[in-house]
């Protein structure tokens, strides 16, 4: 029997203390002074008997049993001192240990918790950290309690969910918990005795900061999104490294013609559209993308066989010094490179008018006299001589409608537009022509919807624009064909003339320059009769187009308003 040192002390000590209590009892018990002090005798008496038998008792178990009275310092009968020593020592220092574990798991930035299932409830039996308090609770308002005493009722049974998986036995089970505008991340952990759960313990960290800057990144990708996919230019992003697209906005589909889902499958179609002319330039400038920077203008050919202009430009995004994205714009300047030569032709035809009126003036007078002595000559000269004073003449003649054409590109005068039926015009023209159309095998074909339709126009210019366009028509079919003239209103308030044939056609490149100062494609041509008929039109506030193809013919269409009085200057 294991008795410790204590124990006898302990007995005596209690049968002590119940003697005494006896004794007073019995002493309250007693009426009378002369009673109560032969009480109090009694109780030292008592009192005496008592401390002598305790002191026999010891000495009695001292001899029964030496070796529970023996190592009196010892922690515990059954250890040396030494041990005893070591044994309190390790025990303080499980203390300390203990109480710096609590301090460090209260004083960390995030929150640590664990709960056990006790019939059917999950109970909390550890929760400390800063982030508990951030949530507004304290480690006594969750030790000892289920979700439902500190959550609402729809979060506990959210929360429980998770609870059961890792309960369940489900490694790192992981949820994101909000409270009191604080977005935590918590990962339960199973404890695993015996193969059975007897715990879970969990982590959380404060991921508050982290999610708003999630949004606003996500806030600034979407507001990026919307730019880059509603631009009218292409906004594409390149890795320097690899050389491959890693994105493509919208508006290529619109300017390419192709859908980007097309492209990444075959990113090398972005360079078989590009014009042969061009595409060995941008390849090699693809190549040297190294430096970052990317700046050219090339021509692409769509599907529809339309040539647009692109303007592509390409920068550099560093990171820690490093080249890490090249991003870049692709805009459409088709119109801008057509606007360009616009304003190039107009300043041209600006120049030529102010040299016009000066120079024909100028030709005029002596054209005037020698016409005038041509005349004269050829009534003194004999017949023999009139063969060359009628060439002179016809060189005159010629001159004088030159110059005519001159002063058209000069500021015209004021000039009066009346109302005219357009029908009756062209009709005026294919009569006035027919003769020239039939000498050259030449058949005139006409489907005209417009009898009745008005123009605002000032007639003889007008017949002008007509003339020189079918004469090039004549012109272009030297071993006979068709003209086809038609008319119809092409939109609300616009009338379309069309004049066509079916003569040997102008190449593309040929056809960018037609309308320019002195271009021509007739060996006699002087390059005017296109850019005066540019000019009485833009007059009459319409336009031209035209259209043609090597082999098989052009088409000019005249767009016209219909019925508009003004009067131009």
């Amino acid at each position: 029997m294991k008795i410790k040192a204590y124990f006898v002390p302990l007995l005596v000590l209690l049968a002590y203390v119940a003697s005494i209590h006896s004794v007073s009892f019995f002493i309250s018990s007693v009426d009378g002074v002369k009673n109560k002090a032969i009480a109090y005798v009694i109780e030292f008496l008592v009192m005496l008997f008592v401390t002598v038998l305790a002191i026999g008792l010891i000495g009695w178990g001292k001899k029964r049993y030496p070796r529970f009275f023996e190592n009196q310092t010892s922690a515990c009968p059954l250890m040396s001192a030494e041990q005893s020593l070591a044994y309190l020592k390790t025990k303080a220092v499980l203390e300390v240990t203990k109480e710096d574990y609590t301090n460090i798991l209260r004083q960390q930035q995030g929150m640590t918790f664990k709960f056990v299932k006790v019939d059917g409830r999950f109970i909390h039996t550890l929760c400390d950290g800063r982030l508990l308090h951030k949530l507004g609770l304290t480690p006594e308002a969750v030790v000892g309690k289920e979700l439902r005493d500190f959550y609402p009722e729809d979060m506990a049974k959210k929360k429980e969910t998770y609870y059961q998986r890792a309960w369940d036995g489900e490694e790192d089970v992981v949820y994101e918990g909000c409270s009191n505008d604080v977005v935590y991340l918590a990962t339960l952990r199973p404890v695993i005795k015996n193969g059975e759960v007897v715990e879970v313990i969990s982590s959380c960290v404060d991921i508050t900061m982290l999610k708003k800057t999630m949004q606003a990144l996500n806030e600034s990708e979407e507001r990026f999104r919307q730019i880059a996919e509603h631009i009218e230019e292409v906004f594409w992003i390149v890795d320097p490294a690899t050389k491959k697209f890693l994105y493509l906005s919208p508006a290529y589909e619109r300017v390419w013609g192709f859908s980007r889902e097309e492209f990444f499958r075959d990113p090398a179609q972005m360079f078989k559209v590009i014009h042969p002319e061009d595409r060995e330039r941008i390849i090699r400038a693809q190549d040297d993308m190294q430096t970052g920077y990317f700046d050219h203008e090339y021509r692409i050919i769509r599907t529809d066989g339309t040539v647009r202009w692109i303007k592509d430009r390409g920068y550099p995004v560093y990171v820690d010094g490093v080249l890490h994205r090249i991003v870049g714009i692709a805009e459409d300047i088709t119109n801008l490179r057509l606007n360009e030569e616009l304003l190039i032709k107009s300043e041209k035809l600006a120049v030529l008018g102010e040299l016009a009126a000066g120079i024909a003036h100028e030709i005029r007078n002596p054209l005037t006299s020698l016409r005038g002595f041509v005349q004269l000559m050829q009534k003194q000269q004999g017949r023999e001589n009139r063969i060359y004073t009628d060439i002179m003449l016809s060189e005159i003649n010629r001159i004088n409608a030159i110059v005519g054409e001159f002063l058209v590109l000069a500021k015209p005068t004021v000039a009066s537009f009346v109302s005219k039926d357009i029908h009756g015009i062209l009709q005026q023209i294919v009569l006035l022509l027919e003769p020239d159309c039939l000498l050259h095998n030449i058949t005139v074909k006409h489907a005209l919807e417009t009898e009745g339709m008005l123009v605002m126009c000032e007639e003889n210019s007008l017949k002008q624009v007509f003339i020189n366009i079918m004469k090039n028509a004549i012109d272009s079919m030297p071993q006979g064909g068709e003209i086809r003239i038609e008319s119809r209103e092409w939109e609300d308030g616009v009338l379309q003339i069309t004049i066509s044939d079916n003569g040997c056609g102008i190449s593309e490149e040929r056809l960018r320059y037609i309308g320019e100062p002195f271009y021509t494609t007739k060996e006699k041509g002087t390059g005017l009769g296109l850019m005066v008929s540019y000019k009485i039109i833009q007059n009459h506030q319409g336009r031209i187009e035209i259209k043609s193809e090597v082999g098989k013919g052009t088409a000019v269409a005249i767009f016209l308003p219909l019925q508009r009085v003004q009067v131009f200057a």
